[in-house]
């Protein structure tokens, strides 16, 4: 009968531990922990664990439901031994495994999350390792799930809640965590709100004093040149290019191509894309009409600054020259 009573409070006291371990998880700035200056081996065991979320919440559900099995079986051996009958064991039973091993715990590693799942870092780190096999099939299931994208499970979801806690932060990086949070938080919305609108469009033969009139009149500093028909049909020209170069130098071999991107396309591609082709202004087209132009140096600013920056007027289509 000892024995027995002590395999119950050893479940109880690991569905604690595992229950609590996955709420401080959620809690902890892990960018902080990551970028410790001097990270002891505590925080580098931890930052190791955590850097795959899928692995880490797959190694704590199994833990959690492997003592809740042994915490049921051998309470109801315990009842069992004392002639309870088991509705008897299932009342006394519930409570105690929702109160010890569920809510208590939680709210115990919500006070001190970072500091309190450092302490039990060591013993994660075995239970890592000992549910390997049983947690691997769930991770494979998550990522078949997600459809195989690199992405790891939740992990956009937990990146968007610890963006959200640094960005309210006083400390330096607050801007930075704000810029990462709006990143995250605009996918699925499109380009329209990240735009530069009411950009000029020029024909690519534009004459140089006609094109220095439209940047007399244009906010943007920069022009559009269109020429239909080549593979690269849109150029951007810089304002002061255009201005500093010699008078003879005409508008066309001043501009530079940059892609044309759909305004329905999420922000993170569109990066990607502007990264992979070098630019760092992109046209953006809806149904063949011109919104603006996407430019990262704004975006930016819109991601730093939601509340100012680029105009809040939704963008005009602009007709495009023949």
């Amino acid at each position: 009968m000892a024995g027995t009573l002590f395999l119950l409070l050893a479940a109880l006291a690991l569905s604690a531990l595992f229950a609590g371990s996955e709420t401080a998880y959620y809690a902890v700035n892990r960018l902080r922990l990551e970028h410790e200056p001097r990270p002891d081996w505590r925080q580098r065991l931890l930052a190791g664990l955590t850097r795959n979320p899928a692995f880490f919440l797959a190694t704590l559900l199994v833990g959690n439901n492997l003592a809740n099995q042994l915490a049921e079986a051998s309470s109801r051996a315990l009842l069992g031994a004392w002639q309870v009958p088991p509705w008897a064991s299932l009342l006394v039973l519930t409570p105690v495994v929702f109160l010890v091993g569920e809510v208590g715990p939680k709210q115990f590693m919500l006070h001190r999350p970072e500091r309190r799942l450092l302490a039990v870092a060591p013993v994660l780190a075995l239970c890592r390792i000992l549910f390997l096999p049983l947690a691997l099939p769930l991770v494979f299931v998550a990522r078949v799930l997600r459809g195989g994208g690199e992405e790891a499970a939740l992990g956009r979801a937990q990146l968007a809640r610890l963006f959200l806690e640094g960005r309210r932060s006083a400390h330096p990086e607050a801007a930075v965590l704000q810029a990462a949070y709006g990143a995250l938080s605009s996918r699925g919305r499109g380009l329209r709100s990240f735009l530069r609108p009411r950009v000029p469009i020029l024909p690519v033969r534009v004459e140089r004093a006609a094109a220095l009139q439209q940047l007399r009149e244009a906010s943007p500093g920069f022009l559009l040149l269109r020429e239909p028909g080549s593979p690269r049909p849109w150029l951007l020209l810089p304002g002061d290019r255009l201005v500093l170069a010699p008078p003879e130098l005409p508008p066309r071999e001043l501009a530079r191509p940059i892609p044309a991107l759909d305004a329905a396309m999420d922000l993170a591609a569109a990066v990607q894309r502007l990264a992979r082709s070098g630019a760092a202004h992109a046209v953006v087209l809806e149904e063949g009409q011109v919104l603006g132009v996407l430019d990262l140096e704004a975006v930016l600013l819109r991601l730093l600054d939601p509340e100012g920056g680029l105009s809040r007027r939704p963008p005009t289509p602009i007709p495009v020259p023949s």
